[in-house]
Formats: C-alpha cells, structure tokens, sequence
C-alpha cells in the first residue's frame, strides 16, 4: 500500500518542485528507509531513480509536441539542457537531438 500511495502522488510532487522523500514518506505513513527499500523491491529501481524516469518520460512528452530541447529540460525540472541530454543519453544511449533528427516520434 505504502508504494501504491508513492506512486500516485509522485507525479504531482514533480510538478510541486524535487520530492522530498523523508516528506513522502512521513504523507504516507512509514519511515523513509522504510519506503526506499520497500518501492525499491516491489518495483525493482530506487525511488530517486524512479522520479528521474518521471521527469525523463516528461521531457520526450514535451519534445514530441514540438518544445526546444531548453524548453523540454526546464519544464521537467532538469538544470538546463545540457544536464537534460546527460541523462538523457545515459538512459537511452542517445542525445535528445539525436532522436529528433532521427524523425518522428512513437509513443
């Protein structure tokens, strides 16, 4: 239950600003070490990484409908571009630009 409610208030939480975790989890009811491990085993990727996917999915959603690599980063609460197209291209082996030169987007 505890990760039921993390993953439903995470979304909002992003757009409020950074999740504060001990924050989450005091909202929800359990001890901070208590919902990091437990997310992480039951959804198999720690919870800080699981909020950067969030902003990440974000970002592309924002590129597709046409906002600048610059536009798409800050929406999605990233620094800068730059810092955008690191993990970016971390998580998926490529550069944003790199994608949106390749052409269309598939969701």
């Amino acid at each position: 239950p505890a990760v039921d409610e993390a993953l439903l208030r995470l979304p909002d939480l992003l757009d409020d600003g950074r999740v504060d975790v001990a924050q989450l989890a005091a909202t929800i009811g359990v001890s901070t070490s208590r919902l990091s491990h437990v997310f992480t085993t039951e959804v198999g990727i720690p919870l800080r990484s699981y909020g950067r996917w969030l902003r990440l999915v974000r970002a592309t959603e924002r590129l597709a409908e046409g906002a600048s690599i610059t536009e798409a980063a800050h929406e999605a609460r990233f620094a800068d571009g730059a810092h955008f197209s690191r993990v970016f291209k971390e998580m998926f082996g490529l550069t944003p630009s790199e994608v949106m030169l390749a052409g269309s987007w598939v969701r």
